[in-house]
């Protein structure tokens, strides 16, 4: 029995070594150097890409704060006028009711 097994266990290893080996593929195992060198270049790829999208982002960024800027301006400006506008309504007002006090003062005496 023991034979038997020590056969089957021989067998499968040769069989499972053999669907492996690089003859029978086109592959060549990669040295560590080759994988360092592919992992090196994967790095500097990502670092390229990396930088590339924090200056689109840093222009992105620029380019709405340029646009708040000149919202705020823009707001500002027009509160200005509004405001501006409002006291002019205002003094007009009361200069109107005050030339009416005058006016009936003047009836009164």
């Amino acid at each position: 029995m023991k034979k038997y097994i020590l056969l089957f266990v021989t067998a499968s290893f040769l069989i499972l070594t053999s669907c492996g080996s690089s003859s029978d593929t086109n592959e060549q195992e990669r040295t560590p150097g080759q994988n360092l060198d592919t992992a090196i270049h994967d790095v500097k790829q990502a670092s390229d890409q990396g930088k590339q999208d924090i200056k689109n982002a840093a222009s992105d960024t620029k380019d709405a704060v340029q646009d708040v800027a000149h919202d705020v301006k823009e707001g500002v400006s027009d509160a200005y006028h509004d405001t501006r506008e409002a006291v002019k309504k205002g003094a007009k007002k009361v200069d109107e009711k005050a030339t009416e006090v005058k006016e009936d003062m003047k009836k009164d005496k």
